[in-house]
């Protein structure tokens, strides 16, 4: 029977080392990494394009009686990224909710209340870079949060009302609504996205509800 490594090598001493995140091997994202720039160069622009979100929906008219407001945005994506991967970096570490995948490079990011402060928790990280390694003092290559440097702050914008306008409907009324005939009637179908609890899900069709039923205009003719 052969030796183990302590007896055979008495001389050499087995020491134990912690493992740490960075260290661990992950699968890396398919694609190349677009050149950003330094850290501090890109992370500001991630920041703007945070705070623009949340002002530019902080704006916004008051919404209906019993309509909550929620921040819908879109998130593009370099060419040649995974998707699947960066979403599933973006809820594991932004804490947003991704409810759609859009033919154009770009996925729909969900939050029930304007706040994006774990994006912003995970710009920072990002910003810091890696840690140092405590036996070398040498910096380890990368950070949980590069992949961040995926994303296309500058095209990131909130979800629009014609992004809400379904294609039939679009083809009728326009873009914009503008050939909405006052005297028409439209079948209008409402998507909701699942907030992944039966409870929430509910209260979510509680408020569709509440406002087709309380929200009428005057000449408005709405059949549930």
């Amino acid at each position: 029977m052969a030796n183990g490594p302590e007896s055979a090598y008495p001389h050499l001493p087995l020491l134990r080392e912690e493992r740490s995140a960075e260290r661990r091997k992950k699968k890396g994202f398919s694609g190349n990494r677009p050149d950003r720039g330094d850290r501090s160069v890109f992370s500001p622009q991630l920041e703007a394009a945070a705070e623009r979100l949340i002002t530019e929906c902080k704006s916004r008219p008051v919404p209906c009686q019993g309509v909550q407001p929620h921040l819908v945005f879109r998130i593009p994506y370099a060419e040649g990224a995974s998707a699947e991967q960066l979403i599933e970096s973006l809820q594991r570490q932004t804490g947003l909710e991704i409810v759609s995948v859009e033919p154009d490079n770009a996925v729909v990011a969900f939050r029930t209340d304007v706040d994006l402060q774990e994006f912003n928790s995970a710009i920072d990280t990002y910003k810091k870079g890696p840690r140092i390694k405590p036996k070398t003092g040498m910096p380890y290559l990368s950070t949980q949060m590069d992949f961040l440097e995926y994303i296309e702050p500058e095209r990131m914008c909130l979800w629009k009302k014609e992004d809400r306008i379904g294609s039939r409907l679009m083809e009728l009324i326009g873009p914009s609504g503008a050939r909405i005939g006052m005297a028409e009637r439209y079948v209008v179908e409402v998507e909701l996205w699942h907030p992944g609890g039966t409870e929430r899900a509910s209260s979510f069709l509680n408020d569709v509800r509440h406002l087709v039923e309380t929200d009428r205009r005057e000449g408005e003719r709405v059949l549930v």
